[in-house]
């Protein structure tokens, strides 16, 4: 995006308000720096933007840009480099200044408190989020943060996409820590026991934070049938039941849905005591992830990577009467582009779950090529700002039309960041970052 246009994006009127969006492990770099503990993430190496040192110049970019939002997330290893214990005093003064300064620049934080990046000493000492010794721990690092930040920091998150970190890193070894496990236990199990360490969380913040809000940031593609069929149109449901609704249902229903029940024979049972539990204390908003849509068509016995058992539908990015894609491939081989996916997954939130508030946590695109783009070259962003053309007017249109209760949109991403195993070669940033030895150069896309 040019710096014009995304000032002029940031400056528009619409009936919510802007944001932009990173995590702890994809900016900060200094993973060896102010005490912190080694992550999950850490053999990948850390991320060269080396937002630890940099984060003065992060702030400035966004007074140019005229956010007034912010999404970040606190690294656990570096509040609790060990995972548990006492909290390490140049982690909490790093986090208390930096959210001092966005304050000072009119930027209202919001805190997400695990963004993928578990202490690898938790991990070695009891297998991470696949066991419920972790529940207490989390809880702890969440109630330090809450009592440290909370009387600046008013918006919270507790998760981001657990989804991904369950199933990706405990069932199919895609991300970390990479455990392959045809089964599925231990990811339904991650799954279990992410919903009671929110729970327990969000009782402790309901304490310490009086007026604070807080959610779990969750994502799901939007799942269009592939054909106009009776079977394809409940495959599609099915779709949106396994990649949102066994954490949504649980959170704003107390129960697993109902097609997922009946198909996975890893399910735990989801403990009465928890679903009441989760019932009483509903998430303050709707925090979801929109990127892309894709076609969902009927498939009996397809398993999808959730472990023993079947979803019985399959995943296409081709379908309708020309058997097309849904619009222009993004540099993400997965994303395409597909505004009217966005809004469609809005009012689909919006209608089965009736949140006060509905949050787009994370959209935008990583620019076909950009990453081999020298300067200028890579500052000419129309793609980019074509993209947010089309899903911002998806997103006006899901207020006014689908009455969906939108108030905050972020983008991904405020920086071109370390994008897990892709490392840098996907630039999803507005703020364009070129890493050479010795020398980080950023510039307003």
């Amino acid at each position: 995006m040019r710096g014009a246009q995304a000032r002029h994006l940031s400056a528009a009127t619409p009936p919510f308000e802007w944001g932009v969006a990173t995590s702890a492990y994809q900016i900060e770099g200094g993973n060896d720096r102010g005490g912190r503990g080694p992550s999950i993430w850490d053999s990948w190496g850390p991320s060269p933007v080396n937002s630890y040192e940099l984060w003065r110049a992060d702030v400035q970019a966004m007074r140019e840009l005229g956010v007034k939002n912010y999404r970040f997330s606190i690294s656990w290893p570096r509040m609790f480099p060990m995972g548990a214990g006492a909290p390490n005093a140049e982690g909490v003064r790093f986090y208390s200044t930096f959210i001092d300064a966005l304050l000072e620049a009119g930027i209202t934080p919001w805190i997400t408190l695990y963004h993928f990046d578990l202490p690898q000493a938790l991990q070695d000492a009891y297998g991470g989020w696949a066991s419920a010794r972790i529940v207490p721990d989390y809880a702890a690092y969440a109630e330090a943060a809450f009592r440290q930040f909370g009387g600046r920091v008013k918006r919270w998150l507790t998760f981001n996409e657990p989804k991904n970190f369950c199933f990706l890193g405990y069932a199919t070894a895609v991300m970390a820590p990479f455990l392959k496990d045809a089964g599925g236990a231990d990811a339904w199990h991650c799954t279990l026991h992410v919903l009671q360490a929110h729970a327990e969380a969000v009782a402790r913040f309901r304490r310490i934070v009086p007026g604070g809000k807080i959610s779990m940031a969750l994502d799901s593609m939007w799942a269009l049938p592939r054909s106009s069929s009776a079977v394809d149109t409940e495959a599609a449901q099915r779709y949106l039941d396994f990649k949102l609704g066994i954490y949504a249902d649980p959170l704003w229903f107390g129960a697993w849905p109902a097609s997922v029940e009946q198909r996975i024979a890893a399910l735990p049972p989801l403990p009465p005591a928890l679903a009441a539990r989760l019932n009483a204390s509903q998430p303050d908003f709707f925090a979801i992830n929109a990127y892309s849509s894709l076609y969902i068509y009927d498939q009996a016995n397809a398993t999808g990577g959730y472990g023993e058992g079947r979803v019985d539908f399959s995943e296409s990015y081709h379908g309708g009467a020309n058997n097309a894609t849904l619009g222009a491939l993004a540099d993400s081989d997965w994303l395409y582009v597909h505004p009217d996916g966005m809004r469609r997954l809005l009012a689909y939130v919006s209608k089965r779950y009736s949140p006060a508030e509905v949050v787009v946590s994370e959209n935008g695109v990583d620019d076909p090529g950009e990453a081999a783009l020298g300067l200028p070259d890579a500052l000419r962003d129309d793609f980019r700002t074509e993209f947010f053309r089309g899903y911002v007017q998806a997103a006006e249109d899901a207020v006014a039309q689908d009455a969906v209760p939108l108030r905050y949109y972020f983008v991904w991403s405020l920086l071109d960041n370390f994008e897990w195993q892709m490392r840098m070669t996907k630039r999803f940033g507005i703020v364009c970052v070129k890493t050479m030895p010795d020398v980080i150069a950023c510039h307003l896309k």
